[in-house]
This record gives C-alpha cells, structure tokens and sequence, in this order.
C-alpha cells in the first residue's frame, strides 16, 4: 500500500483523509497465487534479517550512550588518576572522591544570571531588537539557532544579558537543568527568563562545570530537586546551592579535555551507526518496492504454499 503513495493525496480540508474515490481508482501490481505467496516468503525472510540489523545497530546506540554516561560520570567525581587516594564526600548519592577534591555550593565558584522577561514593545527610544536564547535552544549537544526570537533590550540590559564565548546556558524550565555551552556563534546575543548564564570565577572551569552538571542531571539529582512531578522550576536560588565537586583547576581542565576527546569518539559513532540505520530503512522499503513490482527474480521461492 505504501507503492499507491495514498498519504500524499489526503484532503486537507476540515479532517484531513483520503477521498474514497481516489482511493477506488488506483491500479495495484497483480500477479498469480504461487507467485504473491512467492513475494510474501522472500519479504518476509529479507525483512527480517534488515529488521534484525537495524535491532542491533539500535541498542549499540544505546550502549554507546550508557559508556558515555558512565565516562562521564567516572570522570568527574573520581578523577583520572586510577590510583588516587579517596575520601568521604559527606554526600551519599556522591560517595567518596579524591583526597585532594573539595566540594563547594554552586555561587561560591560561578556567577549565576537568570534571563530578561519578555518585551515585546520598546519602553523608550534607546531599547533595541535583539536576539536572545529560550529554553528550546538548548541541547546538551549544543545551541539550536534555528529558530531564534527577538526582543526589546535596553542598554543597561544589554550589558547584564549578554553572552560571551563560554558561558553556561541552563534551562530553567521543561527539561531542567538541560545546558549547553555558548561558543560565540554570534554576537550580541542574550538570554530571556527561561534561561540562566553561568560564568566561571577565578580558579573554576566551565567546561568542567558542563560535565558535572550533565552527571547530576543523569542521575535524577536535578529533576528531584526541582520536584519534577509538578511544573518544574530550576530556580536561581536552587541553581546557586548545587554542590559542585572542586579538583584543582588544572585537573578541572584535564578531566575536560579527556571528555571532549572522549565524548566526540562515541558521538562520532553514534552518528556513524543512525546514517547504517538510515540506510537499512531505506534499503527495506526499496526491496519491497522491487519485490511487488516484479524488479526482484525471486522464481527460487516459487513452490506452492502447504496452505
């Protein structure tokens, strides 16, 4: 039935389906019993070999993710050092870190900034149009620009909003805590209520702050503290009393690095086996297209059916 293409002729007025007479008049490939039974068997075997492979190449993706997670989580709350002596973090979700790590609250490393409510219409003759960040830009995997909004910013807002290369960007709401780092991919860009700027102080990483934040989010610590069975809010309050694990800034830096390396050979692999997946779907429906259209010698499968 997917041959007829019968969804591209669906009428869009009122519900949107398809016209019965249209549906009438299409010719369909017909052929003898032996050899529709013939078709069916050789579909169904091809069929579910590609089904088969496309299973396996999906739960691969899935245990790529898993490792992923797990690197992650590995990596920044023991650190790389194998054989470094450990010490009770006070924190039992956490257990035990590295002797020389300490454990600070959020404010005490990063400076925080929740966002500008939206304006729609300037309040005086100095407010400009400007581009700014919501909460569905945002992906662990970086910042959507695709559908980017605007709104009115004065020139005092400007100063407190903007972003520079490297800040934090961290939902406040829906999938809270879902953050992204901001590479600079354009100038004067800012940010509305729904999104909290973090910056780093003296001695702090942001990348580092990243991979931790992606780690307690993996864990459910975020969505708890936001009470996620409601309308969660990941408060400026909540943001800034995160206990954030605090190795020494050159570790900070290290453990980083490694998972920037690290996380972009599995996503690379990922990507790798969606395009496999990809074109094993594409390659099924191509065969069956064949198969019904008499493109395909399947003669070998010509024996009648015991039934």
């Amino acid at each position: 039935m997917s041959l007829l293409e019968l969804d591209k002729s669906s009428q869009d007025t009122g519900v949107p389906g398809l016209s019965r007479e249209f549906a009438h008049n299409q010719l369909l490939p017909w052929t003898g019993l032996i050899q529709q039974q013939a078709i069916a068997r050789f579909l169904d075997r091809e069929t579910v070999k590609i089904d088969t492979l496309i299973a396996k190449k999906e739960r691969l993706i899935e245990l790529l993710k898993e490792k992923r997670t797990a690197l992650i989580s590995h990596a920044v709350t023991k650190g790389l050092n194998p054989d470094a002596p450990m010490k009770d973090s006070g924190i039992e979700w956490l257990g035990k870190i590295p002797e020389g790590w300490n454990l600070i609250r959020l404010k005490y490393g990063y400076k925080t900034c929740l966002g500008k409510m939206l304006q729609s219409s300037p309040s005086s003759s100095e407010d400009s149009l400007e581009p700014y960040l919501r909460a569905a830009n945002i992906s662990w995997e970086g910042v959507n620009l695709a559908d980017l909004k605007e709104m009115y910013f004065s020139p005092y807002e400007k100063s407190l909003y903007e972003l520079k290369a490297g800040d934090l960007v961290v939902s406040e709401g829906g999938d809270v805590g879902r953050t992204a780092i901001w590479r600079g991919e354009i100038d004067n860009c800012y940010i509305q209520n729904a999104v909290h700027r973090i910056r780093n102080r003296e001695r702090y990483s942001n990348p580092f702050l990243y991979y931790w934040l992606f780690f307690i989010k993996s864990i459910g610590y975020i969505d708890l503290l936001c009470n996620k069975a409601t309308i969660a809010h990941f408060t400026v309050e909540k943001v800034r009393e995160i206990p954030v694990a605090s190795p020494p800034l050159t570790e900070q830096q290290a453990i980083a690095q490694f998972l920037d390396r690290e996380t972009a050979k599995i996503d690379t692999l990922v990507t790798k086996t969606r395009i496999s997946i990809d074109k094993l779907k594409e390659y099924r429906t191509a065969l069956i297209s064949a198969a019904v259209t008499g493109k395909i010698d399947i003669r070998e499968n010509l024996t009648p059916s015991p039934n």
